[in-house]
């Protein structure tokens, strides 16, 4: 149990983060499937696979998950951004 809440509260975390870059215009189109998203003094960019599960970004908590914990903010500010009510984790 205590795991399952300590990955909760970390969803709920990426969801909220997300929602302040995608508030902040952080995220900005590339072309393609590519967007940039300014998070702090940091750029990483976001490239959408087919699925959500696909998608890859170049920040580092992606790099050390690869999606095992599911998408970084980063990624989750992608999807809101061009899907805000069916984007994963616009529910919460």
């Amino acid at each position: 149990h205590k795991e399952y809440r300590r990955q909760r509260q970390m969803c709920i975390r990426d969801r909220a983060d997300a929602r302040k870059l995608l508030a902040d215009g952080a995220v900005l189109p590339e072309g393609e499937g590519r967007y940039t998203v300014q998070s702090g003094p940091q750029r990483y960019r976001v490239a959408l696979g087919v699925e959500p599960t696909h998608d890859r970004c170049t920040c580092p908590w992606n790099a050390k998950y690869q999606g095992a914990r599911g998408p970084c903010k980063h990624t989750l500010a992608v999807r809101m951004f061009l899907d805000p009510l069916n984007a994963p984790g616009a529910d919460a």
